[in-house]
């Protein structure tokens, strides 16, 4: 469920990443306490939500069991292009919280010789969550192509890359045999290719000739540098 604020009468915009669209109009809703509107039943994956007339939109990933909440005010700065936010339920990136400030010194007199001030202990940053991509099999002496492998993402739009060569977009799901979230691209040379989960991240491969590769993409930690 994805909530938002504003004025009321806005026309507020929810698109995914596979081209579909869904709109609301800002009213009064005494069950939040405010002038919001709803989009409920959200399927995992990427969204663009958008105040129409206002140019005012933020990129977020849901994972299809949270909530997200999104507010429009004058004065916020939008979000990285680009760069989705993860809604509650979806390993939220939060920031760390911020270091207590040191107590004010005191006019008491000089500290003692002996005193030794205590440190103030900054907890470890969250982990930073994002879509990876591997390689996880190769087979030789059959025709070239490319098992795509999203976990627990159904639905979800896949493309190849090469050079200037750009396939059509595909959904996983549509190859049982190498899972229930897979699909794959037959026919290709050998060569390099780039492997787009569109919205969510890519991997660049080599194929061989006459190769079989399955790329697999998995949401978890990313290793720090």
């Amino acid at each position: 469920m994805a909530r938002l604020a504003g004025q009321a009468g806005q026309v507020v915009a929810l698109r995914s990443a596979r081209g579909t669209a869904r709109f609301c109009e800002v009213q009064s809703n005494p069950a939040l306490g405010s002038l919001a509107c709803e989009f409920g039943n959200l399927a995992a994956g990427v969204y663009l939500v958008e105040a129409i007339n206002t140019g005012a939109g933020l990129r977020l990933f849901v994972d299809g069991q949270g909530t997200a909440e999104v507010e429009f005010a004058p004065g916020t700065p939008e979000a990285a292009p680009g760069l989705p936010v993860v809604g509650w339920g979806a390993q939220p990136n939060r920031p760390a919280e911020a270091a207590a400030p040191a107590p004010a010194a005191t006019e008491a007199g000089p500290p003692s010789p002996t005193t030794t001030p205590t440190p103030t202990l900054t907890p470890p940053p969250p982990p930073v969550f994002a879509w990876q991509g591997y390689v996880v099999q190769t087979t030789e002496g059959v025709a070239g192509a490319i098992g795509v492998r999203v976990l627990g993402q159904k639905d979800q739009a896949v493309m190849l890359r090469s050079g200037s060569w750009q396939s059509q977009p595909q959904l996983t799901g549509t190859k049982p045999e190498l899972g229930d979230y897979a699909t794959e691209f037959g026919g290709l040379a050998q060569g390099e290719y780039t492997v787009e989960l569109v919205g969510l991240g890519e991997l660049r491969v080599r194929l061989g000739p006459n190769q079989f590769m399955l790329v697999e993409f998995r949401y978890e930690p990313v290793a720090p540098h």
